[in-house]
């Protein structure tokens, strides 16, 4: 049953992963990115794509919720080839490790007139903003036990934090560089659960809602370069749905 579950969290990776180093590891340069009619450009833009990953990790969660064993799944990763991989991840995804990059990037790129690095870090703090409003909404409400016996299991602060930087670093350092940040948010996912803090249910969940945080972020990032205009929301028809985006 773990092998399901593992294999489920794989899926999602693959899915969600390379798809967003694609997309978003191209727009590298702000001259390279498309300029868009000006009364039109968003600030923040939440796409249809953006509610299917939400749904389908929630339909994940809920299945992983019937079938998974907590204790089973901690032994299945508790493997010595993968106790660095865990503790690295547990390490990584930490709000005050990604939060503290963040503002080190901010602070270092406009001290020395770089202003990629500054970007990175300006939207890297975006995205982690993004990611944490939702979780820890949802985290007091909902009140779900840790394997462990914890409180606030749901949905993973660190798995959400470790995938909002993922699109991020995507955007601002290739796609090289998104595959690694991917790849050490899974990292992530893994050791939450080998330490028995989280449910497999409480990771997908919250890798969806960071990889929506850290798209949120780089497309506003891409609107800002596109145009600069003041404030506004609006609701607009989109192909199979709606659009809805809110400038800031």
């Amino acid at each position: 049953m773990p092998t399901l579950i593992l294999r489920s969290l794989l899926v999602a990776v693959l899915l969600a992963g390379p798809d967003a180093c694609a997309a978003l590891g191209t727009a590298t340069d702000p001259d390279d990115v498309p300029v868009a009619p000006a009364p039109t450009v968003p600030r923040f833009d939440f796409r249809n794509e953006d509610l299917v990953l939400l749904a389908c990790s929630g339909a994940l969660a809920v299945i992983c919720k019937q079938i998974e064993d907590d204790e089973e799944m901690s032994e299945h990763l508790d493997r010595p080839y993968l106790e660095s991989i865990s503790d690295a991840g547990n390490l990584y995804g930490s709000g005050a490790t990604l939060g503290g990059a963040a503002a080190a990037m901010m602070g270092l790129g406009r001290l020395a007139g770089d202003e990629r690095l500054a970007a990175t870090g300006d939207d890297l703090l975006r995205a982690l903003v993004v990611a944490w409003i939702p979780v820890w909404s949802a985290k007091p409400i909902l009140d779900v036990r840790r394997p462990n016996g914890g409180r606030y299991s749901f949905p993973s602060g660190h798995t959400a934090t470790a995938f909002a930087a993922a699109p991020v670093f995507a955007h601002h350092g290739g796609r090289v560089l998104g595959v690694l940040a991917h790849g050490a948010a899974a990292a992530t996912a893994l050791g939450r659960m080998e330490d028995s803090k989280h449910h497999a249910a409480d990771v997908l969940v919250g890798a969806a809602i960071g990889l929506i945080a850290g798209r949120l972020a780089v497309r506003a990032r891409v609107a800002r370069t596109a145009a600069d205009r003041g404030d506004g929301f609006a609701v607009s028809a989109a192909p199979g749905g709606i659009a809805c985006r809110l400038r800031f």
